[in-house]
């Protein structure tokens, strides 16, 4: 998966140089510079305990890896992240109603979450037992999007187009809050209606605990949507919406795949 989105993220960028003929670089025209915001869904593809745990780099005293997540344990799987771009755009030579847009990326505080319960009981009731992992972390990225505009009038205008982009994730921390689970003689936890093989040697009750988690890499390519209009003669407010697929490389963990869906504002200085 990484080999083919690199490959892709390639083909793209030759697209912008090279697709139409030979451009001059001194001929290139800057169109805007812009501020995006809005919220991203860069959903994990299969968000597993033994994911979570897999790139923990403090030294934990339990095994959280094969807790089950069957459908009856899992209450919710959460994917937040609120991002920011700082964008330029450009316009290319001999390419009419085409700009090609450069952002830095920040998706900050991005949020990974599973909750697993007890099935029918409910916080409070005897036996009930419940587990939390909520992986956070941050992001500092690059991305280009190649978009074709479609002018209607002189103030609004459609967007189609593709892009993709590259980041960084650092500041990765991993917090786990458990209550009432068995704890078996390997140290491995569950749920005591899963626990068949051996007899626990004790309960963990409250536990909570946030850890260091592995720094790494993510990469996505995706089609892009939009609209905008000029609100005052050099100010244009618009509408952003991406959908596309990817990957996660985090130290220490497997390479997971990741599918965005991605919607935000823009604020953008038109220049004349």
């Amino acid at each position: 998966m990484k080999n083919h989105l690199t490959l892709a993220m390639a083909l793209l960028c030759s697209t912008m140089l090279f697709g139409q003929g030979h451009i001059t670089a001194n001929r290139w025209t800057v169109k805007k510079i812009g501020l995006s915001f809005g919220q991203d869904r860069d959903m994990l593809q299969g968000m597993t305990t033994e994911y979570f745990m897999q790139g923990v780099r403090d030294k934990l005293a339990y095994n959280f890896s094969e807790m089950p997540l069957e459908p009856q344990y899992v209450q919710s799987m959460n994917c937040e992240n609120p991002h920011l771009r700082l964008s330029l755009t450009l316009l290319p030579p001999k390419l009419r109603n085409t700009e090609l847009r450069l952002s830095l990326l920040g998706v900050f505080n991005r949020i990974d979450a599973v909750q697993l319960a007890s099935p029918g009981l409910n916080p409070g009731d005897p036996g009930y037992q419940a587990a939390n992992f909520s992986l956070s972390s941050n992001e500092i990225g690059l991305e280009a999007e190649l978009m074709k505009r479609f002018p209607i009038g002189k103030r609004f205008n459609l967007y189609l187009g593709a892009g993709t982009n590259l980041g960084y994730t650092s500041g990765n921390s991993l917090c786990v809050v458990a209550q009432n689970l068995e704890v078996m003689g390997d140290n491995s936890v569950g749920f005591r209606d899963d626990v068949t093989n051996e007899a626990p040697i004790g309960n963990l009750d409250n536990f909570s605990s946030c850890l260091n988690y592995g720094s790494g890499f993510s990469q996505r390519i995706y089609g892009i949507a939009g609209f905008s209009f000029l609100i005052a003669q050099r100010l244009e407010l618009g509408f952003n919406y991406r959908h596309g697929w990817g990957y996660r490389a985090i130290k220490g963990s497997e390479i997971k795949g990741t599918q965005l869906r991605s919607s935000g504002l823009s604020l953008s200085w038109v220049m004349r």
